[in-house]
């Protein structure tokens, strides 16, 4: 266990204290104790201090705890049992110090363990996996010291601290995705009654890793470099540092040592994955432990140079000073080196032989590397070697390994892992949620780390180099199409579905008891359902929606059926079209329908209406590349654009066989209406008729005064559609009431 500072600093309150060592230790006294003896410990919570986080968020003000231990439950001093024994502990805030979680309540957590002297190995399960913790969450160790004197120390340094509130704000949003899954902005919490973080850790056979990640990849898209699996629950050996285990998933690089391989789809990934990470517990030394981890992803696999040592680590004798070992060297002027540190943790700085390996810097950065044929004389910190040294280079990395392939500036350099987090026996709670997601940001960069913290960035150990993302990112969909406007009859038809991953799995739905579902009901990837449309006998158009939602998103895609109303009136529709002032505008028989009108249709229409059908000028060089004089609508595009209605879609396009969309119309409308050009103003209601068009849509202010004309009442009461394909027969009804003066009494057009 490491020395710090000790946050818990007991108050007056020593009698207790005292009294609670006495009956733990079952003396004779026992008799008196009560049945729960209390002291109030005070934890100073400020910028320089670290502790441990349940249920409490704060200002870096004092947080009163109460910490209940139960006479009943054996308490181990030092020497009297290598493992140490569960122990119930309360903690309570009682939101009186103006913490961010005010009044979180009292929560109580099993398996808290008294330990001194923890043993380096440990290989009994000291708790029933059969009953996990109460709340699962293991803070770490408090040491009871010999003489009977009671002291305690941080829960353990390595446990989930509390960050300050400059770095801890507002708690993070959590999504719940099923009784056992929940993420956050920047974590993936799992339940794992089966402890099964710990279990692979311990090397316990027949633990599946693939159960983990197909969990994650049920809600993920397969969009993840590396998964971090870390757990809140119970070290199965209590005592010293967090450990970890990296997995090698794919190598997809030669020039490292080992050879190019991929198994990703053993663990549900189609090849974007690299490795899996497990790091036993959260701690405030995570970070160099992960960053330890993942850099097994490319070191060390340099066995016939001497380089590595037991444990596929950098050898002791050499002073690579890197992430996965080694150390940096003093010369001591007599011939001998000493090791001064371990050098990655006192830089935070990966070496170049690290950077190299992982195709980060060239071959001519990487400095001569010594190694010692003899190890030192002692181990540890101040350590001699006393030679003999021979130097290995670069070049003779090369000619044993091959060049690393690729290299700077064609090796990847983002990356993006998915920070995982397993509780036995619950989700974390929000406040929880926010401190681990906190902590997942750190290694982005997001938050900025505190000055004196070993917590860089892993931009900052790769000396900017590379990036590493930790956002949780949902699942995506498209549909196609995106949105449905059919006629009164009854119809059906597909949705094709268009995922951002193959390990997304969706679910189709339909809003609307007259559209349902009627095939590829669900689907995991891209895929398509179909969908039957019932008649509608009803005068009034109708309007609802199908859906595809995954864990985390869903995308919509509004459908509108016309009504009766518009197959009756059609035929008036094209009476009316054939007066003097529209002459032609409907240009076949039977063409205003449901289908969509081009832009070129649209240009004919409105020179018609803007000419009153009669003959007008035009200049016969094209003004758009894609309308040649050709083109059965030359004529009307041209006069178009020189009346200002239109500049195009695109510099020199016209776009002339595109669907024209309901805000297009009502910009196009406005403008043929009032002889106005696009650049030209002209008043408008400020307040908005539907909710669909913001003030600061492009579209608002021509929506707006269609409104206020009553050319239109928009798609429903509420919305006007302003993406969907204006039909030939809502051309027709938007151009009577645009342009047939006085009003025929008809409705105005949805």
């Amino acid at each position: 266990m490491s020395a710090g500072k000790n946050p818990l600093h007991p108050t007056s309150t020593l009698r207790c204290l005292v009294t609670l060592t006495i009956c733990g230790l079952a003396s004779p006294l026992a008799a008196q104790c009560p049945d729960v003896a209390r002291f109030t410990p005070i934890a100073i919570l400020d910028d320089g201090i670290e502790s441990t986080v349940l249920e409490v968020a704060t200002t870096g003000k004092p947080v009163s705890v109460t910490m209940r231990i139960d006479s009943g439950t054996p308490v181990i001093i030092q020497g009297a049992s290598a493992c140490g024994a569960p122990l119930n502990v309360t903690l309570h805030d009682d939101g009186t110090h103006g913490d961010r979680a005010a009044g979180d309540g009292t929560f109580t957590l099993d398996g808290i363990r008294y330990q001194a002297n923890a043993p380096s190995t440990c290989t009994a399960h000291t708790f029933s996996r059969a009953t996990p913790s109460l709340r699962g969450v293991y803070l770490g160790d408090i040491t009871i010291l010999r003489n009977g004197a009671f002291t305690t120390i941080p829960f353990n340094q390595y446990a989930l601290w509390i960050l300050p509130v400059s770095e801890f704000g507002i708690p993070e949003p959590v999504t719940r995705l099923s009784t056992d899954v929940q993420v956050s902005a920047h974590v993936v919490n799992i339940m794992d009654n089966q402890e099964s973080v710990n279990r692979i850790l311990s090397g316990e056979p027949g633990v599946s890793i693939q159960a983990l990640s197909s969990k994650v990849y049920s809600v993920l898209p397969d969009a993840y470099d590396f998964l971090n699996f870390t757990t809140t629950g119970q070290r199965l050996c209590p005592g010293g540092k967090s450990v970890g285990l990296h997995i090698m998933v794919k190598q997809d690089w030669t020039g490292t040592g080992s050879l190019p391989f991929d198994n990703s789809a053993s663990y549900g990934s189609s090849g974007k994955l690299l490795g899996i990470n497990f790091i036993e517990q959260q701690s405030s030394d995570y970070f160099p432990t992960f960053a330890h981890e993942t850099l097994h992803q490319w070191a060390a696999y340099l066995p016939a140079l001497g380089l590595v040592g037991t444990g596929g680590h950098w050898s002791e004798n050499t002073n690579i000073a890197g992430a996965v070992g080694g150390g940096a060297w003093s010369y001591g002027g007599d011939g001998a080196y000493s090791a001064i540190s371990s050098g990655f943790t006192s830089t935070w700085r990966l070496p170049p032989l690290e950077l190299y390996l992982m195709g980060l810097a060239s071959a001519s950065e990487v400095p001569p590397i010594l190694v010692s044929e003899t190890p030192p004389l002692a181990t540890g910190y101040g350590s001699r070697f006393l030679g003999p040294f021979r130097q290995v280079t670069a070049a003779q990395i090369q000619q044993v390994a091959g060049p690393r392939l690729p290299g700077p500036g064609q090796s990847r350099n983002d990356f993006r892992a998915a920070y995982v987090v397993a509780t036995p026996g619950r989700l974390l709670t929000q406040t929880e949620m926010t401190a681990y997601d906190r902590i997942s940001r750190l290694f982005t960069g997001s938050l900025q780390p505190r000055p004196g913290n070993n917590r860089p960035t892993f931009a900052e150990i790769t000396g900017g180099r590379a990036t590493l993302e930790t956002s949780v990112l949902p699942c995506a969909f498209t549909l196609s199409p995106s949105d449905l406007n059919v006629s009164a009859s009854a119809s059906t038809g597909t949705v094709f579905v268009s995922a951002s991953s193959s390990s997304c799995r969706w679910t189709a739905s339909a809003a609307g008891d007259w559209i349902r579902i009627t095939g590829g009901e669900s689907g995991l990837g891209n895929g398509a359902f179909s969908y039957s449309i019932a008649a509608n006998p009803g005068v009034p158009a109708r309007f609802a929606s199908l859906a595809v939602t995954g864990a985390v998103s869903s995308q919509d895609m509004p459908v509108s059926q016309s009504g009766s109303f518009g197959q009756n009136v059609l035929a008036s529709v094209n009476g009316l079209m054939r007066s003097p002032e529209l002459i032609n505008s409907c240009l076949t028989p039977g063409s205003c329908s449901d289908q969509p009108v081009t832009r070129g249709r649209m240009a004919v229409y409105l020179i018609r209406a803007l000419t009153g059908g009669g003959n007008f000028s035009y200049s016969p060089t094209p003004y758009f590349e894609d309308v040649p004089p050709s083109h059965p609508n030359f004529a009307s595009i041209q006069k178009l654009y020189e009346a200002g209605i239109t500049s195009g879609c695109a510099p020199r396009q016209f776009c002339p066989a595109s669907p024209v969309t309901r805000a297009e119309m009502a910009a196009f409308l406005v403008r043929t209406r009032f002889r106005i050009s696009a650049v030209q103003g002209f008043p408008f209601p400020s307040a908005p008729h539907f909710t669909d068009i913001p003030m600061t849509n492009l579209f608002f202010p021509y929506i707006q005064k269609l409104r206020e004309l009553g050319i239109t009442l928009g798609c429903s009461a509420t919305e006007y559609c302003p993406n969907s394909y204006t039909t030939e027969g809502q051309m027709a009804l938007f151009l009577m009431r645009a342009f047939l003066v006085p009003d025929y009494g008809i409705q105005a057009a949805r």
